[in-house]
């Protein structure tokens, strides 16, 4: 389904998006040389090594395996050394550096970085993805208003408050989800010059914010569901297991007696509902984050609302 949606709105981003050269004249080559390659290999490295311990412990190895640990170890030494290779310059320039240091200075950007930061029913994933477009929509509309209003009006903390409740609000109804439930800007606020470091600022909170969230979330489910149905299988391979928490339509989990399979599908739901949590923490946090924010509007260019 995204797949064919990609597709047909294909034709919009090759012929209908303008082509701005934010730095004409500037040739390939001169633009690779001042990429801050030491930062992006150090960057990568560390995420992927922290997200494969989270991820893979409990579930694959014991929390307390070598491998576990061994990956931690990895993340952090490598974000260790992301860290003095950012503040030092090292092998990169202040202006070029991958991350933008200078914004720790910088109060309001900081709380902004910081608040950035089908499965019970057997649906396949054509009907999973039907289920999300409702709110794919909403979501694209959400946008495209805020857009709007935004260069309207300039001010940006409301929509931080606000969205902080909703949050709050989505994630409580969803930590309440059982097996019987119905199917029923931020870079305006520095100087314009350094824009292009807000941006990427802001667009590093976004990915980490979201990578950090679902390994966690992950986790959770993974394990949680892992314990539960353990403990009523007590004679089943962990293999089949797995299979039975990643995919409740799978052969496995239509073989188990009616009331078997109901404890199995209620054991799942219950490890589900447990990722909502940080769901719920995240939206508070913004909530309260945004109290601290300036109540101004943004820099307002040429045009925009007075």
């Amino acid at each position: 389904m995204p797949i064919a949606i990609g597709a047909v709105c294909a034709p919009v981003y090759l012929f209908m998006l303008l082509k701005i050269d934010p730095r004409p004249g500037v040739k390939f080559f001169d633009r690779a040389r001042e990429v801050d390659y030491v930062g992006m290999i150090l960057t990568v490295g560390a995420f992927m090594s922290g997200v494969m311990a989270v991820n893979f412990g409990g579930v694959q190895y014991p929390w307390n395996s070598c491998r576990i640990i061994g990956l931690f170890v990895c993340s952090g030494v490598l974000f260790t050394l992301l860290a003095l290779q950012q503040v030092f310059t090292v092998f990169t320039t202040t202006s070029r550096r991958i991350f933008p240091v200078e914004f720790f200075k910088k109060k309001t950007i900081l709380i902004l970085f910081a608040m950035t930061s089908a499965f019970t029913r057997s649906d396949s994933a054509f009907e999973f993805g039907v289920r999300l477009l409702p709110y794919i929509f909403l979501m694209i509309l959400a946008i495209i208003s805020n857009g709007a209003i935004l260069s309207a009006y300039g001010y940006y903390m409301p929509w931080y408050a606000i969205g902080g409740i909703l949050v709050v609000i989505g994630g409580e109804l969803m930590y309440t989800v059982d097996d019987m439930t119905s199917v029923a800007r931020v870079y305006t606020v520095v100087e314009p010059e350094v824009v292009p470091s807000a941006v990427g600022f802001i667009t590093c909170a976004q990915i980490s914010g979201v990578t950090i969230a679902l390994a966690i979330a992950n986790a959770v489910f993974l394990n949680q569901s892992k314990t539960k149905i353990q403990e009523l299988l007590l004679n089943v391979p962990k293999e089949q297991i797995q299979q039975a928490i990643t995919r409740v339509g799978s052969q496995f989990f239509n073989e188990l007696n009616g009331a078997v399979r109901e404890e199995v599908l209620q054991a799942i739901v219950t490890a589900m509902s447990k990722t909502y949590i940080p769901v719920i923490t995240a939206g508070a946090l913004v909530l309260v984050l945004s109290l601290f924010i300036k109540r101004e509007r943004l820099f307002m260019t040429a045009g925009g609302g007075a």
